[in-house]
Parts: structure tokens; sequence; C-alpha cells
């Protein structure tokens, strides 16, 4: 008997060997992984203005596409048929760049300062945010500060200056918190670059100019373009400049010789009338309108430093929304990532990837933020906070927060958490992102080495991904030979409170699960010490209708649990009298009725 029963246990014991090693019949087999097709951002060479063009190869097809152009005259009549953020007073002046190949960088920091303006976090004689600071830091990318999360990741270039570079590239600078400082402590001479760059170190993050970027986003339609300025002021565009294609009178400008852009500047306007008669007579678009552009080439160019553009340029694309927010409650900014993405992995509907952080403070996680390469994107958002010292995957720790959100285009997206995150200063916590397209194909930006310039750098445990969203296989993003992932964390600072705390239930026992109790301040909801609450006893509900038994002669009584559903019952004999508890029952239910009726008697007369 002995000798089948051992048997028996060891052809069970084999068959779940087998199964466990099954990967179709286990729920811990670890899977195979998927294998990304890659996404390329490619790079032109800094035109003679500065701004280096970029363009996408997609997998599959070495042929590279160009941005969709956007075109005409608005046709919702929502919108105003011109508009001019100058007359909102939210427009700061002309700069020049001088002989530099800077176009971008102006541009960029033209946007921010008019949204920084235009939505209170500044004003306009006081906004004046440092062009110099944004371009030496983009093409000096790489720290030489070994505790700094980004150490490994950027270029050197020899003279950031010259280098050119778009948005893409100071959004990524600024994203860092790079940026953005003041103009009289970093000052451009655009024909004197021996007074400018050779910053400190200790210069990389100065955001002196009050604000950071909150977004970039690449604008899709006409129609966003405007609502876009409507409501921030401003937004950067790329063309192609020719001079011979300029009205100097008019200061109004059409190109229909091709579709490279080399120059990038901010339109702070439109005029859906603007005639076409006002072009150049030998080259005039076929119909009116053209926006309103404030450029860099000083004050005495144009009128006033601005032009027309007109709505039917040929050479139009990459339009980009800038916003800005406050840096006065930012505590930290923690990336891994010190330059632009110029790489996205590419799979079908949905994937997730997550970095994991160690809070430098006590401090509280109140927004994320990353980058999205396809319309559209679904967002949803998971942070985990108290992973243990030696965490496999992202998701260890306790689920503290969840949102989901979508963002219609592509770009540099912030997002603020409903319920803020507080964090221990030492304590491991990971952002955990699933990005999900509605179009079937999602393209996730990443790091990943040795496809151009740039250098990226990541250590063990910081990036990780998943491609299976139905049963979580968590890899880190080196055995997919990438690096990190553009995942952001955004602390602001604890609160400073002289703590007042009590003794409260955070979650109450029931007879199926342990409840919680801690200390919580009365002040400011901080809590400590949380403990076990042993199991309760069952919580009944009401006694039933006594039902007679004809078996034990006996009229019985029941009451169920309302959390494990566990019956009490109880009975007696009839000719008896009615129990004790049933009888104690009655007798307060008597004197509740009298006390009713007492009250109601005194409260008529």
């Amino acid at each position: 008997m002995m000798k089948k029963l051992i048997k028996r246990v060891l052809c069970f014991a084999s068959a779940a060997i087998v199964m466990a090693g099954t990967p179709a019949l286990s729920a811990f087999a670890k899977e195979e992984k998927t294998e990304f097709e890659l996404m390329q951002v490619v790079y032109s060479e800094p035109s003679e203005y500065g701004y280096t063009g970029y363009e996408y190869v997609t997998p599959g097809n070495e042929d590279i596409f160009e941005s969709e152009m956007l075109f005409c005259a608005s046709v919702d009549s929502s919108l105003p048929s011109s508009f001019d953020a100058r007359e909102l007073g939210v427009i700061t002046e002309t700069k020049s760049q001088g002989i530099t190949n800077n176009c971008w960088a102006f541009s960029a920091i033209s946007a921010l300062e008019t949204d920084a303006i235009m939505n209170g976090l500044t004003e306009l004689e006081n906004t004046d945010f440092a062009e110099a600071h944004l371009s030496w830091f983009s093409g000096r990318s790489l720290t030489a500060n070994e505790s700094d999360l980004t150490n490994g990741d950027g270029v050197h270039k020899a003279s950031p200056y010259y280098e050119g570079g778009n948005q893409k590239l100071a959004t990524a600078t600024l994203a860092r918190h790079s940026g953005l400082a003041n103009e009289t402590d970093y000052p451009f001479f655009g024909t004197d670059f021996s007074k400018m760059g050779n910053y400190d170190e200790n210069d990389r993050y100065d955001t002196s100019g009050g604000v950071v970027i909150e977004s970039s986003q690449e604008l899709r339609n006409e129609y966003d373009v405007k609502e876009w300025i409507l409501e921030h002021g401003s937004v950067v565009v790329a063309f192609c400049y020719e001079d011979k294609y300029y009205h100097n009178n008019n200061t109004a400008y059409y190109y229909n010789n091709g579709t490279i852009p080399n120059h990038e500047v901010t339109i702070i306007g439109w005029d859906d009338d603007y005639p076409a008669e006002n072009f150049n007579k030998n080259n005039r678009p076929a119909t009116d309108g053209a926006w309103l552009c404030k450029n860099s080439w000083g004050e005495y160019w144009g009128m006033g430093g601005c032009f027309y553009l007109s709505y039917y340029d040929t050479s139009i694309n990459s339009f980009t929304g800038y916003s800005a927010r406050s840096a006065e409650n930012i505590n930290n900014n923690y990336t891994y990532n010190g330059t632009n993405w110029r790489t996205a992995l590419v799979c079908n509907n949905a994937m997730e990837a997550a970095n994991v952080f160690r809070a430098k403070d006590n401090e509280i996680l109140s927004s994320v933020a990353t980058y999205t390469a396809t319309a559209d994107t679904k967002l949803k958002i998971s942070i985990y906070a108290n992973l243990p010292e030696n965490y496999q995957k992202p998701t260890l720790g306790t689920k503290v927060a969840e949102i989901q959100t979508t963002v219609h285009n592509t770009g540099y997206h912030t997002i603020y958490l409903d319920s803020p995150v507080e964090l221990e200063k030492g304590s491991i916590f990971s952002v955990v992102i699933r990005y999900t397209s509605p179009s079937g194909t999602i393209s996730v930006p990443f790091e990943k080495n040795g496809v151009n310039e740039n250098s990226y750098a990541s250590r063990k445990g910081e990036s990780f991904i998943n491609t299976n969203i139905t049963r979580p296989n968590w890899y880190e993003s080196s055995s997919y030979n990438m690096q990190n992932a553009y995942i952001q964390a955004i602390t602001e600072k604890a609160k400073v409170c002289a703590h007042e705390f009590v003794a409260s239930v955070i979650t109450a026992s029931t007879c199926t699960s342990y409840g919680s109790c801690a200390d919580v301040c009365t002040l400011c909801g901080f809590s400590q010490n949380e403990a076990s609450l042993p199991l309760a006893d069952h919580t009944y509900g009401e006694w039933s209708e006594y039902i007679h038994n004809d078996e034990t002669g006996r009229e019985t009584s029941t009451r169920e649990c309302t959390h494990c559903g566990s019956t009490s019952e109880r009975s007696y004999v009839i000719g008896n009298s009615v129990p004790a508890n049933d009888m104690f029952e009655n007798i307060f239910r008597q004197i509740i009725e009298m006390f009713i009726q007492m009250i109601f008697n005194n409260f008529t007369l």
C-alpha cells in the first residue's frame, strides 16, 4: 500500500515538472522574447540657417517618408479669420541669431516665452530665456557627473553654435530640465562665440527662468495649429527660405520649388484673407491666406522682425506646439535620457515599458512624462512603490496610483497624477506605461546605441519591456540590445508639517480579510507605523422569520454573514416561551417605539 502511494506521488510530481517546463501549460514559464522592428529618425546635415531636417525610416520599407504638409485657410467657423498674438502683449522682442546655426533654439525659446506669458507663469517685461544655454547644453549633452542619471547619454560637439538642430533636439534638452535659464546669465553674442559657452557643469540644470517644458507636440493639421496659437500664443514651423522668393516691401514669402525646409521660425498669428497679390508677382500662390511669423534675424529685418508666410508654401512642415509649467515646486526630475530619441520599437497593438528609480528625498510624485511616436496613443500609467532591493521586474512593489489618458499628437507629454504619491527617501519606485494604438501598430521611442551619432548608456535594473499585455513577460531592455525607456518621474517637495499623529483604522477587518491601522497625521494625512489588525467576528444580517421543522418539532430562524455567507441558527420548541434573545429584542423594540411616540406627541402639542 505504501509503495503504491509513493509511486502515485512520484507520478504526480513528474507530471508537474513536465507541465512546468511547457510554456503553453504553465503560467510561470518564461516566454520567448518578441523581436521588434525598429523605426529610425534620420537627420540631414544642418542647413545654412541651422535647421536640421529629419525624416522617418519605417520597418520593411527603406523609403523615407516626409511629414504631411498642412494647407489651406480655415474652414471652421469657430476660428477667427485672423489673429495676431502681438495684440495680446505676449510676444517677446525679436532677437538675432547672428551668424550661428541656432534658428531652432531661437524658435523654441520664443514659443516657450510666449506660452509662459500667455498662461500667467511669467510677465512680459521679465521674460527672456537663454538661447545660448539651450544651444550649448544640447551640443554638449554628455555630462561628466557620474551621479547624474543621464551619465553616458549624449554627444560632445566641438562647436555647438555651428552644429544646427531642430525641435526634437531642443525638446530633449529641455525635457531633461536643462534650461530654461535667464538670458542675463547666458547672453547671446551672434558674431562672437568666444563670449559664450564653456559653461560650468553646475550650470547644466539652471531653470532660473522660473519654468520648465511641459509638452512639445507635433501638430497634424491647420485647425490644430490655430487652436494651439489661440491657447499658447505661437507654434514653431520649419520651411525653406531663399531670398529671391521674399517680397521685401510687403514682407511676404512664398516658396514653391521643393519640400525640404532649411529654417525654423515661430508662427504668432494668421490672416485667411492676406492677399495673394502681396507676394512676388512672378511667384504667387493661387489663393489668399498666410501665417504671421516671428523670425530670428533681428528687429530690423521684415516688419520688426516679422513676416507673412503663405499657407501654400510647399516646404512648410514640422509644426510644433510648446507649453511650459512652473518650476517653483519641482524637487527632482528622474530621467535616464540625456539626449534626443532616434529609434522607436514597433509592434502590434500594445506594449509596456517601465523605468525604475530610487527616491532621493522624502518627496511627492505628482507627474510623469514620456514621448509618443504614434498618433492617438492611449497611455495607461501605473506607479509602483516600495519595490524590494532584489526586484526582477518593475511591478513587484505595491501599485499606488494609476491613470489612463489618450494623447492625440506625437511628441513629448507631461501627465499629471490624479492622486500624488508620497515617496520615502531611499525607497525604490517604478513608472510603468502601457502604450496602445487604435491603428493596430504602436511605435514607442527607446534609446539604442550604434544606429546614429548619439551615445546612450543604461545600467542593470533601470528599464524594462513587456510585450505580453494579457500575461506580463518582463525583460530588461538590455536583453533586446536597447538602452533606456523614455519615461520620466517628476516630483515636488514634500510639505513640511509638524505632524500630529492619531492612531487610526486604515482598513477595517472582516471575518475574511485582515485590516490595517496606522498613526495618521491630522494635519496633512501622512501615515506611519502601519500594522495589521486581526480578523473580525462575523457581521450578521437580520434574523429570518421562524420556520417550522416537522422533523424536530422546532421553530428555526437563521441569519447570514454579509462578508463570507456563513450562517448561524436559533430555534425553540412550540409551546415553550420565545428564546430570551427574542424576548429582549421585542422589549427593546417596544421601548424604542414608545420613545418615538413620546417625541412625536410633544412635537405636535
